[in-house]
């Protein structure tokens, strides 16, 4: 919640609270890296994603959050390796749209990333409540597809 209320610095300091009492705890990670991010602190919040998608074995929004900073770090290669990874996944393995979305819109890449937003939301994605919100999708509110993709999503 500190992180969708824009208090990075408050929601890394939770963060690091909650890994000297559990440094396993991948979700404590994840936030962690997504906050760092937010405060200019890219090579902290690549290590942190990084660490959480070590620790969560795979988990698919990890990944695609990784694939995003990557991106947004200029590892382009590695987000694009991530990338594909993501869509080559099928059936119960299948990775969210939302998830290859951020990892293109990480890439500048902000068709595509439309493209795969605006299935999320006919599939009724969870992460897209949020498009109003997170900073996650902050990248997106100056285009021409966001007001369509929020009202698709319910959120206009």
């Amino acid at each position: 919640m500190l992180f969708l209320a824009r208090r990075y610095e408050e929601a890394i300091e939770t963060e690091l609270n909650a890994l000297e009492i559990d440094p396993q705890f991948w979700l404590a990670h994840w936030v962690l890296g997504i906050a760092h991010e937010q405060t200019g602190e890219r090579a902290r919040a690549v290590a942190a994603l990084r660490r959480a998608d070590d620790l969560s074995s795979g988990n698919l929004m990890i990944r695609g959050l990784l694939g995003r900073i990557l991106a947004r770090d200029g590892s382009d290669d590695e987000a694009r390796r991530i990338l594909n990874d993501l869509t080559s996944r099928h059936g119960r393995d299948a990775a969210p749209a939302e998830l290859t979305g951020l990892v293109h819109a990480g890439l500048n890449d902000f068709g595509a990333a439309f493209d795969c937003f605006e299935r999320a939301a006919r599939e009724g994605s969870y992460l897209l409540s949020f498009l109003n919100v997170s900073p996650l999708f902050d990248v997106l509110h100056s285009h021409q597809r966001f007001t369509a993709l929020r009202r698709l999503a319910g959120l206009a």
